[in-house]
């Protein structure tokens, strides 16, 4: 009885055996290996060192926000440590913010109209490229924020979230009501090398400000100073939501 069942269980795996054969199933892994280019497998070792790189940074978060908890939960003077770490927090969102003064090296743009009467021309749609209009400096700062500039300033006059830039004939009006005059100043804190590798390449807006004639010179600058802004957002309509 013993050898009946062996030789009908020895069958029955014969059996499956087969089916799996025949269904070309791998026993040993159910993955199968991927082929990649090298275009993508570059992309994807840089992907991988990018995630790499975001972890370290969380961690690191995540190790600063822990010890300054241990500061704030054992410290013998942790009500004073609190509102030494709000006072630092606080100066350092207002000096992003453009409420404080601030220094850092970076770049400085000067943008001017171009010269087109030097250059004889007469048709009012040729003339329109060479002028800069309020829309092209919109785009000039939304580049260098997209590039990682931290502090934005043009003739002196600080750029922050609420800025307004309005074309006003031969000046740019910011703020609603100051007028700032030709040539503009556009003062930049941030990685020179980062500032000014991209503003010289193909991809961005002042490369082309200078195809169509626009006058433009860029250059490095060790220290830069902005003035905090001279004036203040007071909400009307909205108010803080606590649910």
């Amino acid at each position: 009885m013993k050898y009946n069942e062996a030789s009908i269980f020895v069958f029955i795996a014969s059996i499956i055996i087969g089916v799996l054969i025949a269904l070309n199933i791998n026993l040993s892994s159910t993955s199968s290996n991927i082929q990649l280019t090298a275009n993508e497998y570059s992309k994807a070792v840089d992907e991988r060192t990018k995630l790499r790189q975001e972890i370290n940074a969380l961690d690191t978060n995540n190790d600063e926000i822990i010890n300054k908890l241990n500061d704030y939960t054992y410290s013998e003077q942790k009500n004073e440590k609190i509102i030494e770490d709000l006072k630092s927090q606080l100066s350092l969102y207002k000096m992003i913010d453009g409420f404080e003064d601030t220094k850092g090296s970076g770049i400085k743009i000067t943008i001017r109209d171009g010269d087109y009467e030097s250059l004889g021309i007469i048709d009012p749609k040729m003339q329109w490229l060479y002028l800069l209009h309020d829309n092209d400096m919109i785009n000039v700062v939304n580049d260098l924020r997209a590039i990682g500039a931290e502090a934005i300033s043009i003739n002196g006059y600080r750029i922050y979230p609420f800025s307004g830039l309005i074309c006003d004939g031969p000046f740019l009006r910011i703020y609603g009501d100051i007028q700032i005059p030709q040539p503009f100043e556009v003062e930049v804190i941030g990685e020179p090398k980062v500032l000014q590798d991209f503003i010289t390449s193909d991809n961005s807006y002042i490369t082309g400000l200078k195809a169509r004639g626009v006058d433009v010179k860029v250059k490095e600058v060790k220290e830069i100073i902005m003035r905090a802004k001279i004036n203040t957002i007071k909400p009307e309509f909205m108010e803080q939501y606590t649910n």
